[in-house]
């Protein structure tokens, strides 16, 4: 019972991610103060990946209707990754997995960005309490603990361990974050486990902006 309701909070941060990500990438397009604001203003597309060749990546949405977009050394490949590991490519990606699409153009035949969209690490040993999620953004950091502003409190303090997983999103070959590189304002998800002092992570995903 305990793995069947992790894997719910799993695939319902994922999904989560999916649209924070579409809302975040729309609202630095249209925002006049926004990081792309000489990008038209196209709706994101998520899918499976199928096939991916070094001109092209073919999906599949949730309509099951297969779509192919061209690829160039222009697009960006974005994954997220460990403070240790290297952004990957198209090339090491595998089949199934859950992606994100930003168009170039309005006709949706070419891609911009390529988001891959992983499920939240959650540690494979029984939780010493229930299994919680939380989102928000970043007020301040210490060696043992993140402060977030979240939708339902003012702030809201999450303890960290020397396990808890720290992941960012960043550009294919790009070097993961840790959190001395987390800007205050960054959106932060985060998976761990509910305690009598208050929640411990044991995942921390930063959803830093992409440029």
């Amino acid at each position: 019972m305990k793995n069947y309701y992790s894997l719910l909070i799993v695939l319902a941060i994922a999904l989560v991610a999916v649209a924070v990500f579409a809302y975040r990438t729309y609202h630095d397009q249209a925002s006049p103060s926004g990081i792309n604001v000489n990008l038209p203003t196209l709706s994101t597309i998520s899918g499976t990946l199928d096939a991916e060749t070094p001109n092209s990546i073919t999906i599949t949405p949730q309509n099951g209707q297969q779509r192919t977009f061209s690829v160039s050394t222009s697009t960006q490949v974005v994954t997220q990754v460990a403070a240790d590991e290297v952004g990957k490519s198209l090339a090491e990606i595998s089949e199934g997995t859950q992606v994100l699409i930003q168009p170039a153009d309005a006709n949706a035949t070419a891609a911009k960005r390529v988001t891959i969209m992983p499920a939240p690490v959650i540690s494979n040993q029984d939780p010493s309490g229930p299994p919680v999620a939380i989102s928000g953004t970043l007020l301040s950091t210490t060696t043992s603990s993140v402060t977030l502003k979240t939708a339902a409190e003012k702030s809201l303090r999450v303890a960290l361990t020397k396990d808890t997983v720290i992941l960012s999103n960043v550009l294919a070959g790009q070097k993961g974050k840790t959190l001395d590189d987390a800007q205050v304002g960054i959106y932060v998800q985060i998976v761990g486990i509910a305690g009598t002092k208050g929640p411990t992570a044991r995942s921390l995903q930063l959803l830093q902006p992409i440029q």
